[in-house]
């Protein structure tokens, strides 16, 4: 019997062996059969707590590494070098282990433990997602880009952050270019805040309707749009913004379209052939499409009621409802609690 989230996390580590990332951790796989899958995994993650200590004290000149014969590497203090494979005292620093070298292997130890930190933390995201993985395989060059990005963050939010990119990835390859990875790359804390702001008011995952807070105004809300669209996030923002149509299929047909807004929905019916139904909004990018989908933040009520009024005022019958994903069915959901407006 399958244990939540087992296939996803056979595909990620299949797709990390033979690139030797995260090499620091066991694969999930290899360790099921072996103790309780988050007794070993606690204790890996001790172990890298104390690389991580020691990577530091190396960099800071407290510490050094020295070959131990057969391949092996010792973690000495600097009072002490290696005799006949064992760590002696000694009385000076030594003067093998140069100033470069010392931070060049500082440097790659904590490399290892940012990707094995995130790893963690992508495991703890796959598991217990009983989606069934593509059969598309996660390019070769996205890993390695992905990892040299992830080698680089040492926050646990950060981490955090390329844990869901792989996590996603891992779950249907191609879901992030590799100008997103150098986008989200290059990202100052600074427009990372202003760009979570941004992620409530996407709808149908293409656009940003432009009613309650995001309504365009010649002397106020500007600034902020104008900014995301500096970013490559959005298009249509200055002067009167942008809008799109929906009109009717034809006789006999009802026309009925959903604006389906991160946990919400707003829905216009009506059987007049006459009727469009035509509201203002932003475009999402193909860039913005792929950065917003990380943080699916539910969107404000009075942003969700400011768009199904101006649905109303345009003659369609309107309602707005909850909206539930359909397990194992992206793009698909069904409504409850719907209430006319």
């Amino acid at each position: 019997m399958d244990v939540p989230g087992e296939k996803l996390l056979i595909k990620m580590w299949e797709s990390l062996a033979d690139r030797g990332i995260g090499s620091l951790l066991k694969p999930w796989h290899h360790r099921r059969e072996s103790r309780a899958q988050l007794e070993v995994r606690r204790n890996e993650l001790l172990l890298i707590a104390q690389a991580e200590k020691d990577a530091e004290e190396i960099r800071a000149g407290k510490k050094k590494v020295v070959e131990a014969g057969g391949g092996s590497l010792l973690i000495l203090s600097n009072d002490q070098e290696v005799i006949d494979g064992r760590a002696e005292p000694v009385l000076e620093m030594d003067r093998l282990l140069v100033a470069a070298d010392r931070s060049r292997r500082a440097d790659a130890l904590r490399e290892e433990i940012n990707v094995a930190k995130t790893l963690a933390q992508t495991e703890q995201l796959l598991s217990g997602d009983n989606s069934e993985p593509g059969d598309a395989k996660i390019e070769t060059d996205w890993l390695y880009r992905w990892r040299d990005c992830a080698a680089q963050v040492s926050t646990e939010e950060l981490q955090s952050l390329w844990a869901k990119v792989l996590a996603d990835e891992v779950k249907a390859p191609g879901a992030f270019s590799l100008r997103t990875l150098d986008f989200l790359k290059n990202l100052s804390r600074t427009e990372a805040e202003e760009i979570q702001g941004l992620c409530p008011f996407v709808v149908n995952g293409q656009i940003i309707l432009t009613y309650g807070e995001m309504e365009v105004a010649p002397t106020a809300n500007i600034d902020y749009p104008m900014r995301m669209q500096e970013l490559g996030l959005i298009s249509g923002a200055g002067g009167g913004g942008l809008s799109v149509t929906w009109r009717h299929n034809g006789p006999g047909t009802m026309f009925v379209h959903h604006l389906i807004m991160n946990g919400r929905a707003v829905t216009a019916r009506t059987s007049d052939l006459s009727k469009a139904l035509m509201l203002g909004m932003y475009r999402v990018t193909p860039l913005g499409t792929q950065v917003l989908s990380l943080n699916p933040a539910p969107a404000p009520e009075p942003y969700v009621q400011a768009v199904a009024q101006a649905v109303k005022n345009m003659g369609f019958e309107t309602s707005v409802a909850t909206c539930i994903p359909m397990a194992g069915r992206p793009g698909q959901f069904h409504l409850i609690n719907e209430q006319k407006v």
